[in-house]
């Protein structure tokens, strides 16, 4: 007879030794994925051979020419060998999967680094005309991944493209990026739709580490980013795309002799609609003429939110909104010695700024932008550094409130009088209430004046610090409750996506009741996303 106790140490047991397998199924899942519906190949560049039919490890390929000649359709998959260097590009040409049962490349084997793919004078992975199809865990050196796409009247759109957990790096080949999505030169038409870049590490790049364009529907995620000869992330021409916990530093690098842009900006839209960019990291930005910020907002674009964001270093500035564009916000930001460069009209380098907002179009003359919400940001710049503002005239509608803009060094106005059209003037204004460190911080010929300036030190955990914990503020009665509510501008129907009350800080802590002004709402709640 089985007593209740050791009835239920039986079931203790068996449980414990259900755990026990369920772990084991995926540890084995990750050292050798199980075979979809579809064939599986297989590439070996140390056991295996070009005369094999690639049907198993044992019958290995030896080189990657083989993944270019197999018809990939829905469930197949092609595995590389953990701990191999494969010396060719990897092409894959037209592979048809399905949402449910996508062509996977990926890695294979118990033991071993990354399988690694290092050709020579190509980019490592080419991607062409393919549909529903992953890659992940493969180290590609002084090659990217490029997936131009040409116009294709029998498919417009191409669908479901995921690069996750590559490490790219040392990229001076190609198209000069770890990650370029976009049109085939010349070529216009087709879209990729669903598009996935995420938890890749990206490292020395000639140009730029993530290059989409005329995309719908992308994410990039999670990504580490650094030391690129141009920008980090670069998004044209797509439709709702989110950019989220990104770490990017170091644009705009010139460590190496092939980094011949000599300027980058973490990141950039142009010519978007509905972008959202949060709790990214963008540091150590430097550009010798006039970008170089953590993240800008170039020319026509709608509906793009930056949020949430930690921004350090970036010679360029911090915001930075140009022409035709509509319906942008920057909110519950922390920015840290941001916009350093000073001009220097010999070699056409412009000054960073601490906040410009232009209607500079490229060609297409001065237009905006058009609604602009700068609310609930925290400003830090040191006593050494540099500040300016510039606030161009073409300017239609602008809020700017309940940030701390505590900037300790020189600020001018850097607006160009000649930038705009004849008779132009900023219109439909709200600035008030923001947090100053000094009076008189906006220059007087700044164009457009706060109504109601705070005056006070917010008193910053660890003022210069680099870590966002470093600006929770000790100054309680001076911030805590202090905002004003965020409105629609008069005229304003359309807000921003989400609209414009936001419901936690920096740090993701609720915001009850009024707004505190800054970033980081009291009393503060110090999550490990916040020890950015």
């Amino acid at each position: 007879m089985i007593t209740k106790e050791t009835h239920s140490e039986s079931e203790g047991k068996r449980a414990v030794s259900a755990g026990v397998q369920r772990l084991a199924f995926a540890v084995l899942l990750m050292v050798c994925p199980m075979p979809g519906p579809g064939a599986t190949y297989y590439a070996d560049a140390d056991g295996g051979n070009n005369a094999n039919d690639g049907m198993s490890a044992s019958r290995a390929w030896k080189t990657l020419t083989g993944a270019g000649r197999v018809s990939l359709l829905g469930g197949d998959q092609i595995l590389l060998k953990r701990g191999a260097k494969f010396t060719q590009q990897l092409a894959i040409h037209a592979a048809e999967g399905t949402s449910q049962n996508p062509v996977i490349v990926d890695a294979y084997g118990t033991t071993g680094g990354k399988p690694i793919i290092a050709p020579s004078g190509s980019s490592a992975i080419k991607i062409q005309s393919s549909n529903y199809l992953e890659i992940r865990n493969l180290e590609l050196i002084g090659g990217g991944v490029e997936a131009p796409f040409v116009a294709d009247s029998k498919r417009p759109v191409y669908r479901h493209l995921v690069l996750k957990d590559l490490y790219i790096h040392d990229v001076y080949q190609g198209m000069g990026c770890a990650v370029f999505i976009n049109h085939a030169k010349g070529k216009v038409g087709s879209i990729y739709s669903e598009v996935t870049v995420e938890q890749c590490r990206i490292e020395r790049v000639r140009i730029t580490g993530i290059r989409l364009g005329d995309a719908r529907t992308v994410h990039i995620l999670n990504n580490q980013i650094k030391d690129l000869g141009f920008c980090g992330i670069i998004v044209s021409g797509s439709t709702d795309v989110v950019v989220r916990g990104n770490v990017v530093d170091r644009p705009g690098c010139r460590d190496d002799q092939r980094m011949t842009m000599k300027k980058g900006d973490g990141g950039y839209v142009m010519g978007c609609k509905n972008v959202l960019v949060e709790k990214n990291t963008f540091m150590r930005a430097v550009d010798t003429h006039a970008d170089g910020c953590g993240f800008h907002v170039d020319v026509n674009n709608m509906n793009v939110v930056y949020q949430r964001n930690l921004s350090v270093n970036n010679n360029g500035g911090f915001v930075q909104v140009l022409g035709g564009n509509r319906q942008c916000a920057f909110r519950y930001n922390i920015s840290v010695n941001d916009g350093w460069r000073s001009r220097d009209d010999r070699v056409k380098q412009a000054e960073g700024k601490c906040i410009f907002l232009t209607g500079w179009t490229v060609n297409k003359g001065y237009i905006g932008p058009t609604n602009c919400y700068i609310y609930n940001n925290t400003v830090y710049v040191a006593p050494e550094l540099p500040s300016t503002f510039h606030v161009g005239k073409t300017l239609h509608g602008v809020l700017i409130a309940n940030n701390i803009f505590h900037v300790l060094g020189k600020v001018t106005d850097s607006t160009k009088a000649n930038w705009g059209n004849p008779g132009d003037a900023v219109a439909n204004v709200l600035f008030a209430n923001n947090l100053y460190s000094r009076a008189g911080l906006i220059p007087s010929t700044l164009s457009i004046r706060d109504s109601n300036p705070i005056i006070g030190d917010a008193k910053f955990a660890n003022p210069g610090g680099t870590n966002a914990v470093d600006y929770v503020p000790a100054a309680g009665p001076l911030v805590q409750d202090k905002g004003i509510p965020i409105e629609h501008l008069p005229g304003d129907k359309e807000g921003i996506p989400g609209g414009l009350v936001m419901t936690a800080d920096f740090f993701g802590s609720p915001i009850r009741g009024m707004p505190d002004l800054g970033a980081v709402e009291l009393p503060a709640v110090r999550t490990l996303e916040g020890t950015r």
